[in-house]
């Protein structure tokens, strides 16, 4: 049964790998497509950015997406945003904190004495 699987996975894996060539012959590494496609790149890419960056925002473009993203976010589901403030305010103040589970301390038996554990059993 494994052989038969094998056989099939070469197969597969073949036929992978011919399909690889074949876009690497028709889409060469430099080619006319390679060319065309950093020109696009270049002119998407934000005029603050230096040319040689992957990246297509600047910094201040990136931060100003993260907060319109956030806002749209907000407006669409307030609830989470909602249960995140209220979480951040319980267990951010450490008095809070405390305070809130100081009552359930009190209720507690004291401390147990443990065994002597150093003396000797003779």
């Amino acid at each position: 049964m494994s052989s038969l699987k094998d056989g099939r996975r070469a197969k597969s894996a073949d036929k992978l790998l011919e399909e690889i060539e074949q876009f690497e012959t028709a889409n060469p590494i430099g080619g006319p497509n390679s060319q065309a496609f950093q020109q696009s790149r270049r002119i998407q890419q934000s005029k603050r950015q230096r040319k040689s960056s992957p990246y297509t925002l600047s910094y201040t473009g990136q931060v100003k997406l993260c907060l319109w993203r956030g806002y749209k976010r907000l407006l669409d589901d307030p609830t989470i945003t909602l249960t995140q403030l209220f979480g951040n305010c319980v267990n951010a103040p450490r008095g809070i904190f405390a305070l809130l589970q100081s009552p359930s301390k009190q209720r507690l038996p004291p401390r147990t004495q443990f065994p002597d554990l150093l003396r000797c059993a003779t």
